[in-house]
């Protein structure tokens, strides 16, 4: 039995070497330039795929032949290990990395360096808002110099736009960005005397003034340059030794929206929640299908015919 729980432990600890190796050539294959098209993408994506699905399951069952009298101590240590790795190294890192080299992309050519003016990052007072990682940037300045990435708020607004046009590059009909949407609905809380808040109406009307000004002028001069940057940043991120010793983004720097906090959202969540929406006059179409279905209920229809009584037609054919 020693012999066999051996092999058991050999092949189990051989089988984990070789889904790491799976994992880091499917990463190495997602980064390099050569995967531009779907085909090449999904072979990456599969060996990548396969390494990651069965390294993990498989790295359990070499610490419980290993390491027998942990127990579930030593599994929850070593994933407990790995979410830390992952939290420092995997998000602030990748991150740091991403915006590292598509800062670099994009300094490349003057016209690049014109598109970064307009999508940078910014403080409030209109200073770059210049983003390092707390120990290493404070350290080695070389190493990691700090950068201020492309503002996200600024990024969405372009994708939004770019989602509403039509093979033409025209704008559809009827169609708004979700800013237009949500600048709609502040305009409507404010005309039924619900509260609005301020600071929240203020940068979306700073947001809208940029786009109308700096971005939807040079939209068809950024539609291109963009993608490119934010693609070479994900793919170097991937591939250049140097970038791992870079790494950026801290996770405390993150900023997020709590739906919660906007005045009369669970109102609108549970209004969304019914079927049909119980504001029927955005959906017109609904509208006039449940009218008319309901005109037709209401139609007068001729009485029905009673059905005759068997035990009378016997009686009358007797």
């Amino acid at each position: 039995s020693d012999f066999f729980k051996c092999q058991r432990e050999e092949c189990r600890y051989r089988a984990c070497k070789m889904l790491e190796v799976l994992g880091v050539v499917g990463l190495y294959l997602l980064g390099n330039p050569a995967i531009n098209s779907i085909w090449p993408w999904l072979l990456a994506v599969t060996i990548y795929g396969i390494g990651k699905t069965f390294y993990w399951p498989t790295l359990l069952g070499v610490i419980s032949e290993r390491f027998p009298k942990g127990g579930a101590l030593a599994l929850g240590l070593s994933g407990g290990i790995g979410m830390i790795s992952a939290g420092i190294l995997g998000g602030p890192g990748i991150g740091y990395k991403q915006d590292y080299f598509a800062v670099s992309y994009l300094q490349e050519t003057p016209e690049r360096q014109q598109t970064y003016e307009r999508y940078k990052a910014r403080t409030e007072s209109g200073q770059p808002d210049l983003k390092g990682f707390p120990i290493l940037s404070s350290l080695f300045p070389q190493v990691a110099p700090k950068v201020a990435g492309i503002d996200n708020a600024r990024l969405k607004v372009f994708q939004d736009y770019a989602a509403i046009l039509d093979e033409n590059g025209k704008p559809r009909p009827q169609q708004k960005t979700t800013l237009e949407s949500d600048l709609e609905t502040i305009e409507t809380l404010k005309r039924q005397g619900r509260p609005v808040e301020p600071k929240l109406e203020e940068n979306l009307r700073k947001l809208y003034q940029w786009w109308l000004e700096e971005g939807l002028p040079y939209y068809s001069q950024d539609q291109n340059i963009l993608p490119q940057a934010r693609l070479h940043g994900a793919k170097m991120a991937l591939l250049s030794r140097e970038a791992w010793a870079k790494c950026e983004e801290i996770a405390q720097s993150a900023t997020y929206y709590d739906l919660i906090s906007f005045p009369h959202y669970y109102e609108e969540f549970l209004a969304a929640k019914f079927l049909p929406h119980t504001e029927l006059e955005r959906f017109p179409s609904v509208q006039e299908r449940l009218a008319r279905n309901l005109s037709s209920d209401l139609t007068p229809r001729p009485p029905s015919r009673p059905h005759p009584d068997p035990l009378r037609l016997r009686r009358g054919n007797g």
